[in-house]
């Protein structure tokens, strides 16, 4: 799993990391690393009166998914364009698709537009990086966007493209420079848009905005990114392009999941999350150490293999664990991608969840040589695996069943006797995508 959150970066950035970090684990020399230059760019200012969770809820959100085509996309824009005079730019595919939905949107909703005691704003994400003196390169890394907020004019509705281009173009080098890096307004303008929303929480405040969701049971970080990466050459009428491919359901048809619960183990509470960074030459410092832990005949520890090592060693190191305790168990996690695994293999553009995980019981007496544990359990992730496990057979399954019901008994006993059990979770973020359980009686209770 790759987490990164948007107070630090925005999604040009996570993909710019992702690509980088890609390229540096398939051992490529011509990377184009991220450029660590925004708080140089942007200094730190007080923020203090700010709320930034102002507006933000989970509570009666209603999702709906629309797909249009290129040809539906271009039949819209050729409509607008009739609204517009000569001399006039046509609208783009976001102004002229943003124009549609709006319409739509006052149409279903029967709004009153003499009414006062309500405001509408439609939002779009921009991108600082061109629009700064000079541009930045897309490599430049941070959450450098702003959102262009429309009021639409009510009277008006079929001309909400120019309205929206309107928004967007005042984001330009002048405003970056007077209200992002030399002065306060801009921070100013979302505290007293903070405030207008309190003083209107009682009124009829609707926010419209235009988002990308995709549901991770539906598709992988792979899947996600072919499809970003597919949708942007889309809408920059690119000619060459890689679409992601609907064949999963072809290739894994549906199976009777009835009695498995995928949340099992899953919870949002009593999380701690500490985040270590580690550099080619200190990864490379490890596997040269645990190389040094097998004989002349045995493969070396590849660089997601010898960080699973160290860092599994030092997990043992902080519990203190006791290697003959037989009420604990220990799971090491690894996220396998199945696309180059099957046979005949698939193309990265498959799109899908099509991922399985590796679990490695590490060997207590052994815990240098848990590199070579986790190399195996990898490698049992096989076209073999993927034709009578996942294919054909309910094995997988069946083993998923069997261990949600171990995880449910082992939690079980935790609670049952609070004061000499425990339950922790350590996880571990990066190419590993994976996590340690362990179920364990709480030595310092004893």
């Amino acid at each position: 799993m790759n987490i990164m959150q948007l107070q630090v970066a925005d999604a040009l950035s996570f993909l710019t990391f992702l690509k980088s970090w890609a390229e540096t684990a398939r051992g490529e020399s011509d990377i184009v690393r991220p450029q660590f230059i925004s708080a140089t760019l942007f200094p730190p200012k007080n923020i203090s009166g700010f709320e930034p969770s102002t507006g933000i809820t989970n509570q009666n959100i209603v999702a709906k998914r629309f797909v249009f085509d290129v040809s539906a996309i271009e039949t819209l824009r050729t409509k607008y364009t009739d609204h517009v005079n000569s001399t006039s730019v046509p609208p783009s595919r976001v102004e002229a698709l943003t124009n549609f939905i709006w319409n739509r949107f006052v149409s279903a909703t029967n709004i009153d537009e003499a009414a006062t005691d309500t405001f509408y704003i439609v939002l779009h994400a921009v991108n600082l990086r061109p629009r700064m003196d000079p541009p930045l390169p897309n490599s430049a890394f941070g959450n450098l966007y702003r959102i262009a907020m429309t009021n639409p004019f009510m009277g008006a509705c079929a001309n909400l493209a120019s309205q929206v281009r309107e928004s967007i173009s005042r984001i330009d080098k002048d405003y970056v420079k007077t209200q992002l890096q030399e002065g306060n307004e801009h921070l100013e303008m979302i505290k007293d848009t903070a405030e207008s929303f309190n003083r209107g929480k009682d009124s009829c405040v609707k926010i419209f905005s235009l988002e990308m969701l995709v549901l991770f049971r539906l598709a992988d970080a792979s899947s996600f990114l072919t499809f970003l990466k597919s949708w942007a050459e889309t809408a920059r009428g690119e000619s060459d392009i890689v679409r992601p491919q609907f064949i999963s359901a072809t290739l894994f048809p549906p199976k009777n999941i009835s009695g498995f619960e995928p949340s099992t183990g899953i919870t949002n509470q009593n999380i701690v999350a500490k985040r270590f960074v580690f550099n080619a030459s200190a990864i490379e410092t490890l596997r040269a150490k645990y190389t040094d832990h097998v004989n002349s005949t045995s493969v070396p520890p590849s660089r997601v293999g010898a960080l699973t090592n160290f860092i599994w060693n030092r997990f043992v190191s902080a519990m203190n664990i006791d290697e003959a305790a037989t009420d604990t168990f220990y799971i090491v996690l690894h996220a396998v991608n199945l696309r180059p695994r099957m046979d005949p293999p698939l193309p990265d553009s498959a799109f899908g969840n099509l991922y399985r995980i590796a679990m490695t019981n590490p060997f207590m007496g052994a815990c240098t040589n848990l590199a070579s544990q986790v190399r195996n359990s990898i490698s049992r992730i096989d076209k073999e695996y993927v034709k009578s496990q996942l294919q054909e057979g309910n094995k997988h399954l069946e083993m998923i069943k069997d261990t949600a019901e171990s995880f449910n008994r082992a939690y079980s006993r935790c609670h049952s006797r609070a004061r000499e059990k425990r339950w922790t979770s350590w996880k571990l973020y990066g190419t590993l995508g994976g996590a340690v359980h362990n179920s364990a009686e709480n030595r310092n209770a004893r």
